[in-house]
């Protein structure tokens, strides 16, 4: 009984952790435009891929892994294959926090929704949810 109890405390604890996460993200739904620049570019088994954008002179470097789409290796491939260093980019950044984008793409809402869920059910996929 108790160790139910713990579990139940832990996925509670999470997907109150991930409904926080959810309500930042939600925020970009309402982002403006900024052109960026791929500044690094490594295609390797794995992908690694860095671009930079300016928001009222501040400059932000960031990898893809720290965008909205972060989650998605997919992604981060297709990406990967269109693009070359010092090609430009469109980063939609959080107007509260310029530093949290989504490149290519304006986030909506359902988008946004769509991502949360993959990043909450995903890890569940292995045991065939």
């Amino acid at each position: 009984m108790v160790w139910l109890c713990a579990m139940g405390a832990i996925l509670g604890m999470v997907l109150v952790m991930s409904l926080c996460q959810l309500w930042q993200w939600l925020k970009l739904a309402n982002s403006n435009l900024a052109e960026g620049r791929i500044v690094h570019l490594k295609e390797d088994q794995t992908y690694l891929l860095t671009f930079s954008y300016q928001v009222q002179g501040q400059r932000y470097d960031l990898n893809f892994l720290d965008t909205l789409m972060g989650y998605s290796s997919s992604s981060l491939k297709a990406l990967a294959e269109q693009v070359s260093v010092g090609d430009r980019i469109r980063v939609y950044y959080c107007t509260t926090d310029p530093s949290f984008c989504c490149v290519g793409f304006r986030p909506t809402h359902k988008n946004i929704v769509k991502v949360w869920l993959v990043n909450l059910l995903g890890p569940l996929a292995p045991f065939g949810f």
